[in-house]
């Protein structure tokens, strides 16, 4: 996939230097995902909708550095291959149950799991002892990961790597909540996740609501929104956000100009920034 940063945005006073205000509902334009399930996640449509209901031992800061999320600090062999994380004790999932170093490692090992069918476990957990045997049928648990008390999980990679951390912040490795996952085939539908909001509803092509977590203790705290419906319906999303549908849309190509017209009715409400960290492709078949 693909994701490509837009020129402009539009929300109604721009925003711009605005003091974060709690409360209210926050519409938005969206797609349908491919999947919910952050094992299985290699699309930037999911993972937007995945990163607010899930998360993992660590995150991104704004400024792209990675931060303590349900680890509350981490430490790392003399060696640079054994990392050992202390999970925050008030780490918990949405219906209040403690998030445990065993949930951590459920999620690695279910990620690593043939019949789970990750295609991009190897490429984000490959550096842990066991992930590629166990992917490859050769064993059955990943040696790499290991609970060592009621707060601590040690994993240990095959050799040094500084990238190993920020891999850590996509979503393979994000706990999933393993006495649902092994007691509800629908688990996905709403899932006990340990991130800022919860999903609430979701209705493929048409609607998905995510609901503010009280209990949410990671990186930066409880959510300041009641809630976020995304619209994901295939209307074009400045027309909903012309028509009072939408509280904020990003802005294509096609009509950057004229909503930047200073005497149009839409450019006292434009916001341009640097864009999304993004990364935009063309990939040409060589073989024909």
């Amino acid at each position: 996939g693909a994701a490509s940063a837009p020129a402009a945005s539009t929300a109604p006073g721009g925003g711009a230097g605005e003091a974060a205000r709690d409360g209210g509902t926050l519409r938005l334009p969206g797609e349908s995902p491919l999947t919910l399930d952050p094992a299985l996640v290699g699309d930037v449509t999911s993972a937007e909708y995945i990163y607010e209901v899930f998360s993992g031992l660590v995150t991104l800061s704004p400024e792209l550095e990675v931060v303590p999320d349900l680890a509350e600090d981490w430490d790392q062999s003399a060696d640079g291959t054994v990392f050992t994380f202390t999970l925050r004790s008030d780490a918990v999932f949405h219906d209040g149950t403690p998030v445990t170093p065993e949930d951590v490692a459920f999620a690695i090992e279910r990620a690593c799991d043939p019949a789970t069918g990750s295609t991009v476990a190897e490429t984000y957990l490959g550096d842990v002892v066991g992930c590629v045997d166990k992917l490859a049928g050769r064993t059955t648990s990943v040696a790499g990961a290991r609970v060592l008390d009621p707060r601590r999980l040690e994993l240990t990679i095959d050799a040094p790597k500084a990238y190993f951390l920020p891999k850590l912040t996509y979503p393979t490795s994000f706990v999933v909540d393993r006495r649902q996952v092994a007691t509800d085939p629908r688990w996905l539908d709403a899932p006990n996740g340990t991130g800022p909001f919860r999903l609430t509803e979701y209705v493929e092509g048409e609607t998905l609501t995510l609901d503010r977590a009280d209990a949410h203790a990671g990186a930066g705290g409880a959510a300041h929104l009641d809630a976020v419906v995304y619209d994901l319906r295939p209307i074009d999303p400045l027309t909903r956000y012309e028509n009072g549908e939408l509280d904020a849309t990003p802005v294509g190509g096609a009509d950057v100009e004229r909503v930047r017209d200073p005497l149009g009715h839409l450019a006292s409400e434009v916001v341009e920034g640097s864009g999304d960290l993004g990364l935009s492709y063309i990939g040409f078949n060589v073989t024909v």
